[in-house]
């Protein structure tokens, strides 16, 4: 299968780059429709890295389900940098515990336009307002917050 080829490529590319446990995880997803890469301590680097595949593979890898929840220094830009990226294939996203503000959940609010099959979001434990947790959810996706 192609997918599995590209996905080969990539970690061979990138294998001093990305932790054992992204590896380990991004083998185990190939192709089971789902990503879930929680409490791996992904940094920026790994996450350029991440987003810029699933960007490219997306369509190879038909993934409906992308977590990140427990990586608490995503924060604010790192959840910029996955919406702005975030495959248009995804319908759940998991951010739990992800150090995001109020800033960060405004983003997400604001890219929701670009997805319209993202239909939940599961993102408790982050540091939002009361008023902007009444803002999430008075929108058409379900958004735990």
């Amino acid at each position: 299968m192609k997918s599995t080829q590209d996905l080969t490529r990539f970690l061979e590319l990138n294998q001093n780059s990305l932790s054992t446990n992204i590896i380990v995880r991004l083998n185990e997803s190939i192709n089971s429709g789902s990503l879930h890469l929680r409490s791996l301590n992904i940094n920026s680097d790994d996450l350029n890295l991440l987003m810029e595949f699933l960007k490219m593979k997306s369509s190879l890898l038909a993934v409906a389900s992308f977590s990140l929840s427990y990586n608490t220094e995503l924060g604010d830009f790192g959840i910029e940098k996955v919406m702005r990226n975030l495959p248009k294939t995804i319908r759940e996203l998991g951010i739990v515990n992800c150090g995001i503000t109020d800033i960060g959940a405004q983003i997400i609010l604001d890219e929701l336009i670009n997805h319209p099959d993202l239909s939940l979001i599961c993102m408790e434990q982050n540091e939002l307002t009361d008023s902007m947790r009444i803002t999430v959810n008075n929108r058409h996706v379900t958004i735990i917050v």
